[in-house]
């Protein structure tokens, strides 16, 4: 359930919390006592919390300035923004910390499967917290969002194959669509 900022009597916007999970399958399960992250429903709010509006009108392109530290928060917005009628469980997975770091930066059950969604551009071979949520997760989906075109691989890592689904950010809006 997301939470209303007011300023001056204004609804400015809704702020989501989202909760760690380190479930391996269905149901996902919260955990209380991990840190939660922060999804702003509106850009335009992240970008004047953070005092960037006066940086950015400095640069031809805003992706050089913004090297992908917002780009989680457009993938969180509209993935929240895409369930009108109801509210999307949405989670991030975290590994348990007795078993080493991994965390994948959204997960969510859509058809009997766990979606883990790793927002992140370049190589897939950089997916190291998304392939051990691959190893890990029962009936799982990979999907990992870029600046690059859509395309579906198989992707060889420590004797294991792995089914990655890669979506340029202009389809973030259709993820639950598409999977």
């Amino acid at each position: 359930m997301g939470v209303l900022i007011y300023i001056d009597n204004f609804i400015l916007t809704k702020l989501f919390k989202i909760r760690a999970t380190k479930s391996t399958d269905l149901p996902l399960i919260k955990q209380e006592k991990r840190p939660k992250k922060l999804i702003f429903l509106d850009v335009g709010l992240v970008n004047f919390k953070n005092k960037m509006e006066k940086h950015f009108l400095k640069f031809n392109n805003l992706a050089s300035f913004y090297r992908g530290k917002i780009a989680e928060q457009v993938v969180g917005q509209n993935l929240l923004a895409s369930q009108i009628t109801k509210e999307l469980s949405l989670y991030y997975w975290a590994k348990k910390k007795s078993e080493g770091s991994a965390e994948v930066d959204f997960c969510l059950a859509k058809g009997g499967r766990i979606l883990g969604i790793e927002v992140k551009p370049g190589h897939s071979a950089k997916l190291k917290s998304l392939f051990s949520f691959g190893r890990e997760v029962k009936n799982s989906i990979l999907l990992r969002v870029y600046d690059g075109e859509l395309k579906q691989e198989i992707i060889n890592r420590q004797g294991r194959k792995y089914k990655l689904l890669s979506l340029p950010f202009y389809l973030v809006n259709r993820i639950l669509s598409i999977i």
